[in-house]
């Protein structure tokens, strides 16, 4: 019953979604383009390489990016379109609903020719949502993956699209499945490239005075099932403090705050920066840090896009998806450290445990000492040149 409920108020908004996006164009232009892109941080360096390509795709056009306000700011700063509307999803996905339709009425009042969402794992409360609101004549996407949809649902949303781009079958690193959205849609074929990000502003002194060289540890991540335990952490940043005679500095998000607090309480000399940075601070803490150390998280790609050398801790969830890097191309790229199993590619649905204290099984197999031995080879490579 509950169940149905749930259904019933979820077409119930989808229904005012579709009544509040019915208002005329303020603005209604023929070389408008929206490219509609709310997913998070990680998945938005991911697309950089094909993000490169939006202006020769849509020659002499006004680009609007419609982005995720966690990395709006980020974007903003890039070449590649003219204006960027940063929606609050959380806000958006049905918590606040006033919110939700004075986004759908900014956005239907554009007056979009063109809506295109390159994203491979589709979702119906959000960027879908989103594309049916631009009223677009043209509504570009991809038939992609069901793992952020049902059945259902992507028979319901597929036909707020006029197009939809079939998506080849075999697996594929999510960068070269969105330079193969892109080049769909540009009739080309583009070759795989790492993301950069050029625009990692200088650290701040006042975030972590003098130390030197440092190391940065991020010990959260998106769900807690991906997050190694807390306790390897605190043995990891004592062995980094001790041999080797290095700065250890925390990052992370407000929410992780705790999580990092956890490891400072162990050594004072430690810096928990968690909950005190912009993302263009973090880019810069990880564009000077002589490496990085983090679950599979954003921070792993950041760190990556700025040069920064990197390990990840990484479980089986999406195992290939978004690392370990494909090992074609030049350039530095994450070190990824895990535990073959049977039950990966579970898109995170684990099926051998339901409590997840220290991190799936899959990430409890990464052992301390291999992540030690692998910091302590890295750290005497780079400390050496």
């Amino acid at each position: 019953m509950r169940s149905f409920i749930r259904h019933l108020y979820r077409r119930a908004v989808f229904l005012m979604d579709y009544m509040v996006a019915k208002i005329p164009a303020h603005n209604p232009s023929n070389h408008s383009v929206a490219i509609v892109r709310v997913d998070l941080i990680g998945d938005f360096i991911l697309w950089l390489p094909a993000a490169e390509k939006l202006r020769s795709v849509f020659p002499n056009s006004r680009l609007t990016l419609i982005a995720n306000a966690a990395w709006a700011d980020l974007a903003r700063d890039l070449p590649y379109w003219d204006e960027v509307i940063a929606i609050n999803m959380k806000w958006f996905s049905f918590e606040k609903l006033l919110y939700r339709w004075r986004m759908i009425r900014l956005i239907a009042s554009k007056g979009f020719q063109i809506a295109f969402q390159p994203v491979y794992s589709r979702s119906l409360a959000d960027g879908d949502s989103i594309i049916r609101a631009t009223n677009a004549v043209e509504r570009i996407g991809s038939e992609g993956s069901l793992s952020n949809l049902s059945e259902e649902e992507a028979d319901f949303s597929n036909r707020w699209y006029t197009k939809l781009c079939p998506a080849a079958d075999e697996a594929m690193h999510e960068i070269d499945r969105n330079l193969e959205i892109m080049g769909q849609i540009a009739g080309a074929k583009y070759e795989s490239t790492l993301p950069q990000l050029e625009l990692a502003r200088e650290v701040k002194p006042n975030l972590i005075g003098s130390p030197g060289k440092y190391v940065v540890i991020t010990p959260g991540a998106s769900w807690e099932g991906k997050r190694w335990s807390i306790s390897n952490f605190v043995e990891l940043a004592q062995c980094i403090l001790e041999r080797m005679d290095l700065q250890v500095v925390l990052c992370g998000s407000q929410a992780e705050f705790d999580l990092c607090e956890c490891i400072k309480k162990q050594d004072p000399r430690i810096i928990n920066l968690a909950g005190k940075t912009t993302l263009q601070d973090l880019a810069g803490i990880l564009k000077g840090a002589i490496l990085v150390i983090a679950n599979d998280s954003s921070v792993i790609h950041i760190a990556n896009a700025v040069g920064t050398q990197s390990i990840c801790i990484l479980g089986g969830g999406h195992f290939g998806r978004f690392l370990p890097y494909s090992k074609d191309g030049f350039g530095i790229k994450p070190i990824t450290l895990f535990k073959k199993m049977d039950c990966y590619q579970c898109n995170w649905r684990c099926t051998i445990a339901q409590v997840f204290t220290d991190g799936a099984p899959c990430i409890q197999g990464v052992e301390l000492d291999q992540v030690k031995a692998e910091v302590d080879r890295v750290l005497r490579d780079n400390l050496s040149r």
